[in-house]
């Protein structure tokens, strides 16, 4: 469910949308008022779409869409120019449908500007979610919620087994682990694993990654060389 705020002084309009939009199972809030839309935003949560009436005659549409900056709108407008619809766009607008409109319609249009901003959100918490790693030349990107890890862009494909020692190693890259660390720790004893078939793992590991990510502490354990790099 979406939480949607409608801005219309036409009452008819106001409540016909509404009405579609609740079929669809948004939470929809409407006001007749610049002052009651204003103190809705102020004081609660900001929705995740604003319909907005342009040409309002309280207040231009232009300048109310200004004070807002948490949530995406766009405009509605039985009265507009190919200039309105520019400046709309240009100011950030999602959309812009000019009246008469069908109800269907406009419920299609918000339907695709929440899945594209859903898709946005999606992939901007993805990014955020992305480790990124320099050692030598190289930088490893790692994102730990889609199990993906590149090197210099290109993707390596790791088992679940490489996948576990190789983000141990990372949570722990200050110091040295031992072996019987990485065995309990990252894979709890995962199929009683022998030193030699962990070592193995870590000569396929190398292999895919580069000799230089994974240094060899003698007689103890392993120590990732990966460097946090700072993110922007």
């Amino acid at each position: 469910m979406s939480s949607i705020y409608i801005l219309d002084e036409n009452k008819k309009d106001r409540e016909y949308l509404e009405l579609y939009l609740k079929l669809e199972d948004h939470d929809v809030t409407c006001f007749a008022t610049v002052e009651d839309f204003e103190s809705a935003l102020a004081n609660t949560l900001p929705p995740d779409l604003i319909i907005l009436e342009l040409h309002y005659e309280q207040n231009n549409g232009f300048f109310i869409a200004k004070q807002i900056t948490r949530s995406p709108f766009f405009f509605i407008s039985a009265d507009s120019t190919q200039s309105d619809r520019i400046m709309a766009l240009e100011m950030g607008a999602e959309d812009f449908v000019s009246k008469p409109y069908s109800p269907r319609e406009v419920v299609l249009r918000v339907k695709n500007i929440l899945k594209n901003l859903n898709s946005k959100q999606i992939l901007q918490n993805t990014i955020l979610a992305s480790e990124k790693w320099s050692c030598m030349e190289d930088v490893m990107t790692v994102n730990k919620k889609t199990h993906i890890l590149d090197i210099n862009g290109v993707q390596i494909e790791l088992t679940p087994v490489q996948w576990k020692i190789i983000v141990y190693l990372m949570d722990n890259y200050k110091s040295p682990v031992s072996r019987d660390e990485i065995k309990s720790d990252s894979l709890n004893h995962h199929l009683n694993f022998s030193a030699q078939t962990l070592n193995s793992h870590i000569k396929n590991l190398r292999m895919k990654l580069g000799y230089h990510w994974i240094k060899t502490v003698w007689n103890y354990g392993y120590q990732f060389k990966g460097t946090p790099c700072k993110q922007n």
